[in-house]
């Protein structure tokens, strides 16, 4: 696709989709034939006859990026023992199995994966996360895959310091906690209580720091999905995680490296059987909130009025209330998998949670809750085409055909994967996808923060690594607009605190934006030489020059020490 640079940004895809009017109802529909995404999740061969929980009944999902460079989504898609997970590689929004030529089979116990670039080099790798046990060698922990940027994997876990032996994996995110410039590692464990933070060293070279850090949580917990965002925004990348049968917890990023627990002071002490998380801002005020889903109902679940999922409400300073009764979602049955997202591209994001036991009658539909504008939810899931019934437990958005819209792979236990594609009309509604690529900051951009206004209101988007439960999302931030065919304002605060700034963007296209570099005063691509001599030449008063790194006005010292900051690299 033709690449057309704008500002700091690079539009790499214009994909506008005609509407028929008006502001219809959310409409999906099974696709799964017709995508090529065929696959059913097994059993173990053999089940490993080793510890509670080391077995399918937790199921798997899957992990979607652009893992070759050509414009569209892939997936990479788990499963059990003895049996091959599979690469799907998007061909036109028709689906290729290409696992065998990429050499990422793995069989091992895999329940999820992460699409990610870890040594920064613009190829998204793999990290698959495999039950382990302690008593048998036979059953893999998990492994590592480097991108080699031709379309195969190679396999760097031995050596790497990563393969947490955990008998059963709870969840993995990832985020640049110590702001180096890459991307660290956070996996957590239900059955073992395990956690590790692995620091990534470079060379996909990791060190469990999990104690110098403090990021273990207090007494023996069953953790579920973690995630990595900034929930008090001041820069630095907090942990969250969802607990099941105790207190969720909530790590603040010290910025030295090290975390604190402020569980308590946060109000994310909510005690039930908290699974899958989403990370949005749910309520319009530009910070972000949390959502988790839970047990409600039926022989053994949670029977608080209402429900007993969770909506911490974030007040903008990293600090939340309960906002699960005002909001009305506090009930998916026996959730796992959530997203927020915006079906209908009218600028509210919407909440899609998936359910399930073993027992049928846990087999309950699906909820897609369709936000109302003014901080409320309404049950939609019937209409909305997205009422799956199953044993299911992963949920993983995907945009099947480039066209903008978010459509939905869902993951049944022993069944069928299942594609929800989203045929929602979308009369006046816009939409903008951005991705945030980093040059000092890691590459995926993972914890930038992006503010779009458009039609007189701004929104809030952050790109974080995990979410839902046992998934891998697409490392982008995607928005509904409304009938605004233009952004007026975007917005990108990278992890290493430079700014993005972008106006007047057309509506309905993918935007890449890259990290500016202040330095770069002859735009070559690296400080050098040529830079200095630039700043050098204009010494002294300098009212919005370039060099003027620090707009103050003046070029001089502190300007040359941003300079030689940035020297060799940008």
């Amino acid at each position: 696709m033709e690449a057309i640079e704008v500002l700091e940004a690079v539009v790499i895809a214009a994909l506008g989709v005609p509407g028929d009017g008006g502001l219809p109802e959310v409409r999906f529909r099974e696709a799964t034939a017709a995508s090529g995404i065929v696959h059913t999740h097994h059993d173990g061969d053999p089940v490993p006859p080793l510890l509670p929980g080391q077995n399918a009944r937790f199921g798997a999902g899957a992990a979607v990026a652009d893992y070759d460079n050509d414009g569209d989504h892939d997936v990479y898609v788990c499963d059990s023992y003895g049996w091959p997970n599979r690469l799907f590689r998007n061909d036109g929004g028709v689906f290729v199995d290409v696992t065998e030529a990429a050499g990422v089979g793995d069989l091992g116990f895999a329940h999820m994966a992460l699409f990610l670039d870890l040594d920064n080099d613009g190829h998204r790798d793999l990290f698959v996360l495999n039950d382990c046990s302690p008593f048998d060698a036979s059953f893999p922990c998990s492994q590592l895959f480097r991108n080699r940027g031709d379309g195969a994997f190679e396999n760097v876990t031995a050596g790497s310091g990563v393969g947490p032996l955990e008998p059963t994996i709870g969840g993995a995110t990832a985020g640049d906690y110590d702001g180096d410039g890459d991307l660290d590692l956070f996996v957590t464990g239900w059955f073992g209580y395990t956690t590790s933070l692995y620091r990534n060293d470079g060379g996909f070279r990791f060190t469990d720091v999990t104690d110098t850090a403090g990021t273990r949580p207090p007494g023996e917990r069953f953790q579920w999905t973690p995630v990595m965002a900034d929930f008090d925004d001041d820069g630095a990348l907090d942990i969250f995680c969802a607990v099941d049968f105790d207190e969720d917890y909530l790590f603040r990023n010290n910025g030295d490296g090290t975390f604190t627990d402020v569980s308590e002071a946060a109000g994310t002490l909510h005690v039930a059987n908290d699974m899958g998380v989403a990370v949005a801002d749910l309520d319009g005020d530009l910070d972000l909130d949390l959502y988790t889903t839970n047990i409600t109902g039926k022989d053994g679940g949670c029977s608080t009025p209402g429900g007993c999922n969770m909506f911490y409400r974030n007040d903008g300073t990293g600090r939340f209330t309960d906002g699960t009764a005002r909001a009305g979602i506090g009930d998916t049955a026996w959730g796992w998998g959530v997203w927020a997202f915006d079906a209908d591209l009218d600028g509210h994001r919407d909440l899609y949670a998936v359910n399930g036991w073993t027992q049928p009658p846990w087999h309950t539909p699906a909820v897609f809750f369709h936000a109302d504008g003014t901080g409320g939810f309404v049950d939609a899931s019937e209409p909305s085409g997205l009422a799956h019934v199953g044993n299911t437990r992963s949920l993983v958005p995907i945009d099947l055909e480039g066209d903008g819209d978010t459509d939905f792979l869902v993951f049944d236990v022993l069944g069928p994967v299942t594609v929800y594609r989203n045929d929602t009309p979308r009369g006046e509604n816009h939409w903008l996808i951005v991705e945030a690529i980093g040059r000092r900051s890691n590459r995926d951009g993972v914890g930038a923060r992006i503010e779009v206004t458009a039609g007189g209101r701004t929104q809030l988007g952050v790109i974080t690594v995990g979410g839902s439960f046992y998934a891998g999302p697409p490392l982008e931030s995607h928005f509904g607009l409304g009938p605004a065919a233009t952004v007026d304002r975007l917005e990108v605060r990278f992890p290493s605190g430079r700014v993005a700034v972008l106006t007047e963007i057309a509506a309905d296209q993918r935007v890449r934006v890259i990290e500016p570099c202040p330095a770069d005063l002859d735009g070559s691509g690296l400080v050098g030489f040529g830079d200095l001599l630039t700043l050098l030449a204009a010494w002294g008063g300098c009212g919005g020059c370039s060099a003027d790194l620090d707009g103050d006005g003046m070029v001089g010292p502190d300007d040359l020490a941003r300079l030689l900051a940035d020297w060799g690299s940008c």
